[in-house]
């Protein structure tokens, strides 16, 4: 199978219904065009025909993140609720859509895009509660709440994981979100590198940067963070229902580094 043309190699794998390997492809043009292109519209269709049965692992990856679409009003509340929406069908563009085939929807009128549970049920039509009007499919989603980050490029060199709430979680549980949401970059990490905190407001991540940045620099030394990046992530954590930021100070690689190393003396 040749990387050239990984778009190709994809519809040939959709034709023989190899719809794991095609969605595994597809991540590759995603990644370079975006999601509003041909390889976008085959990746939600593998996604909304076989979503089941594909790894979560793979659903998850940050390529797709752009195809869902995310109740807006569960995601104000710290909630996810998502869905792909439907293939597009250019016969019936504005097709209304019933409570039988959907979680949710976009309102023509306000713009607004709820789950099922924030819109009102009218026969079998879903209408927003705000305008009345009937939904139609989010033929433009949202993008879900982040589920996976990338690794950086460069050598990582520590990672905080700081979550909202009330308890102060552990390292262990630091390592189990990472095992889900990043666990390229749990591979990556050194041993002692993962420091575990919480944090009031994850919105506010000019705080949480000084805030995380302080911990490192107390935990390990003033010169632990010389001649690295930050990279900051907020995700989703399912299993808790709450919000996580993850910063990762990291040294980049090639001439970047090599300046900080020189003069950062």
């Amino acid at each position: 199978m040749s990387m050239d043309n990984p778009l190709e190699d994809a519809r040939r794998l959709f034709d023989e219904h190899r719809y794991e390997e095609a969605l595994r492809l597809l991540r590759i043009p995603l990644r370079r065009e975006g999601h509003v292109t041909t390889a976008g519209e085959l990746a939600s269709t593998i996604l909304w025909m076989r979503g089941e049965d594909l790894p979560r692992a793979l659903i998850d990856d940050p390529a797709f993140d752009s195809l869902f679409a995310e109740c807006e009003v569960c995601r104000a509340e710290g909630v996810s609720a998502i869905w792909i929406p439907p293939p597009y069908d250019r016969e019936r563009p504005n097709a209304i859509i019933s409570t039988i085939n959907t979680p949710g929807g976009r309102c023509p009128a306000c713009g607004a895009i709820r789950c099922r549970m924030h819109l009102r049920v009218e026969g079998v039509t879903l209408v927003c509660p705000n305008d009345g009007k009937a939904i139609d499919v989010c033929f433009e989603p949202n993008g879900r709440f982040p589920h996976r980050i990338p690794p950086p490029r460069g050598s990582v060199r520590f990672v905080v994981v700081a979550r909202e709430g009330p308890l102060v979680p552990t390292v262990d549980y630091a390592r189990t979100l990472l095992g889900r949401v990043a666990p390229e970059l749990l591979q990556e990490l050194s041993a002692g590198g993962l420091i575990a905190c919480r944090v009031e407001d994850p919105t506010d991540q000019e705080a949480i940067l000084f805030y995380v940045t302080a911990i490192v620099l107390r935990e390990y030394g003033r010169n632990a963070l010389r001649g690295c990046t930050a990279s900051l992530h907020v995700v989703a954590d399912s299993e808790s229902e709450v919000a996580a930021v993850i910063v990762v100070f990291y040294r980049p690689a090639g001439l970047r580094w090599w300046l900080a190393k020189m003069f950062g003396r």
